[in-house]
C-alpha cells in the first residue's frame, strides 16, 4: 500500500475521484435537502467540471496500470 502511494498517477486518480464523489453529493444533497425546488437546469453548470474529472481519470489510467506493473514485477 505504500508503493501505492508514492506513484503519483494514483495520487492523481484519487485526486479526481474524490472530486467527482463530491460533485455526485453535492448535486445528490441538494436533491434531497430540498426535492421541491431542484431543477434539472441546475446540472448545466457542473457539466464542464464533470467533464474535467472524467478525462483526467480518463488520461491516469494507463499510466496507473503500467505503474501497477512495475511494482508487481
Amino acid at each position: 500500500m505504500k508503493e501505492l502511494f508514492g506513484l503519483e498517477s494514483f495520487r492523481r486518480m484519487l485526486l479526481n475521484l474524490f472530486f467527482l464523489g463530491l460533485s455526485f453529493g453535492v448535486i445528490f444533497g441538494i436533491y434531497l435537502f430540498s426535492p421541491e425546488n431542484f431543477r434539472f437546469y441546475f446540472l448545466i453548470p457542473i457539466i464542464p467540471a464533470l467533464f474535467l474529472i472524467s478525462r483526467g481519470l480518463y488520461s491516469n489510467v494507463p499510466l496507473f496500470m503500467v505503474d501497477l506493473k512495475s511494482i508487481t514485477k
